[in-house]
């Protein structure tokens, strides 16, 4: 009897659930939620139940989104600092955590609700709590980095030099997870100083004085162990090097492109720096084991050419850094920057301003190679093969910045429906890499209904017509132009994303 009462009560909460009004927050599909925008962060997803994982799928589907969106936040707020920063080296901060920072969100709290059909799960986390833990993270962090400054200037006065710099670079990786956390709790919360996040750091209230702190640091290593180099090579040599000393595991060795100061662009020379860079961690690390992730940066400093490396697993997690200085002579007759490097970077600019961290819809673009964080560098004769994912059924507009500088619009309305939600959907034709060759762009735009028409201008390109947008603004025009209100549910839910290419010759 009582297993009979139970599986009758089971039923009733089944279809009190199935029965019950659906919550605005799912037919809106998150974007009308009780919560407020400037107090917490939220992420929507959701599951068909055919999955055999569906409560964890849609949870990490929902954190996925939440992370995103502060993903967004970090990369438009750097990219407009840059173009106002000109070329200078503190920009390396803004590197290191846009091509590096790890954005997930793991301390959140959840509502579900489900139908016949699917689940759904919207994350929440307060703003507060979460800047407050990326400050006190940054402050555990300080801590062993300023310790271990001082104990390697005690041992450096006591002639045990070897010693000291084991220390120094045993903590150096340190450096690259403040700069990230830093990011990230300006991210969420641009209004804030920066001396509400560094109250934790001794003698240390703005970023500024971080970076004159590392500098320190840096010149105590030089003292010991001077890190310029006379050539590429020695200087790919002196990273591996450093990379060992700091413990950093072979594993299976994977070294990306190095990009061209704080953007997401290569060139030759970074091409051939990375080709070179991992037969040299292969003679300095131990193999096997885990994926280990290389991601170089390069400056250009006049005379010089400052190169920096951060290795880190596929979680994330920093495991070393490493930089060195060699004159710019050792780059050979490579580039250094893509040849339409300032029209990509006004086209960025332009996609930067006012960019949709939470329009909707999450869009993401990827190719055959990966994603944008995996600096993506397609060489003359290669297949570059495109593919979408949604949230939720949309229409695309697809749009291809050529290198020459046009914006053709290739899918004016490229419908992605319930049955492909949350699944890899490919450009149904794929492209070779040709000349001219430099920075191109895929920008999506995502809408919940019919996109309205585009403001294109018909132009002839290798004799064939297209449909030509005059600027980027006027890609995301449409998206942008169209509000959302929390107090409509029926109102246009839109997304966005932007992928970066460098196409190079053989």
């Amino acid at each position: 009897m009582k297993q009979i009462s139970f599986i009758f009560l089971f039923s009733i909460i089944i279809s009190a659930t199935l029965t019950a009004v659906t919550p605005d927050w799912v037919k809106s599909y998150g974007t009308v939620n009780p919560f407020s925008d400037a107090s917490h962060l939220t992420g929507f997803a959701m599951i068909s139940k055919d999955d055999s994982e569906f409560r964890n799928t849609v949870i990490d589907k929902s954190l996925t989104d939440l992370s995103k969106k502060i993903k967004i936040m970090i990369q438009s707020e750097q990219i407009l600092e840059e173009i106002q920063s000109g070329d200078n080296y503190d920009s390396a901060v803004s590197s290191i955590t846009r091509s590096t920072v790890n954005t997930t969100v793991s301390d959140a709290d959840y509502i579900f609700y489900e139908d016949r059909k699917n689940l759904f799960c919207l994350s929440y986390v307060v703003v507060e709590s979460l800047k407050q833990s990326y400050a006190d993270e940054a402050t555990g962090i300080w801590y062993s980095i300023s310790q271990a400054y001082g104990d390697a200037r005690e041992l450096s006065d006591n002639g045990k030099s070897d010693e000291a710099l084991a220390e120094l670079y045993d903590n150096l990786k340190f450096f690259p997870e403040i700069y990230e956390l830093w990011s990230l709790y300006r991210a969420v919360d641009s209004s804030s100083p920066d001396s509400s996040f560094f109250s934790g750091f001794s003698s240390m209230s703005s970023i500024e004085d971080l970076l004159d702190f590392e500098s320190g640091y840096s010149s105590l290593m030089d003292d010991i162990s001077s890190r310029d180099a006379s050539n590429l090579r020695e200087g790919l040599a002196k990273m591996a090097w450093m990379m060992a000393m700091q413990g950093v595991p072979g594993g299976a060795i994977k070294v990306s492109p190095f990009l061209f100061e704080s953007t997401s662009f290569s060139s030759e020379f970074g091409r051939y720096a990375a080709d070179l860079m991992e037969p040299a961690l292969v003679d300095e690390l131990n193999r096997g084991g885990d994926e280990i992730i290389f991601r170089g940066q390069y400056w250009d400093e006049g005379a010089k050419i400052r190169l920096i490396v951060i290795a880190m697993n596929t979680e994330g997690e920093k495991l070393g850094k490493a930089d060195v200085l060699i004159p710019s002579s050792a780059r050979g007759n490579r580039d250094l920057k893509p040849q339409n490097f300032d029209q990509a970077m006004i086209a960025m600019s332009e996609f930067s301003e006012g960019a949709l961290s939470d329009g909707g819809i999450n869009v993401d673009i990827w190719t055959n190679k990966g994603a944008d964080e995996d600096a993506l560098v397609f060489s003359e004769g290669e297949i570059l093969q495109l593919y979408f994912r949604v949230n939720q059924p949309s229409f695309l507009q697809i749009t291809y910045c050529l290198a020459t500088g046009e914006k053709v619009l290739l899918e004016p309305s490229f419908f992605i429906g319930m049955d492909m939600v949350n699944r890899a959907v490919p450009l149904p034709y794929e492209f070779e890499v040709q000349a001219p060759f430099g920075v191109e762009q895929m920008i999506v735009t995502a809408f919940s209904v019919e996109p309205p028409p585009a403001i294109t201008i018909p132009t002839v390109i290798d004799g064939e017509s297209y449909e030509v947008f005059k600027s980027v603004r006027d890609v995301v025009m449409s998206s942008r132009g169209l509000k959302r209100s929390k107090k409509n549910t029926e109102e246009v839910r839109v997304g966005e994303a932007m992928l970066n290419m460098t196409m190079l010759p053989r």
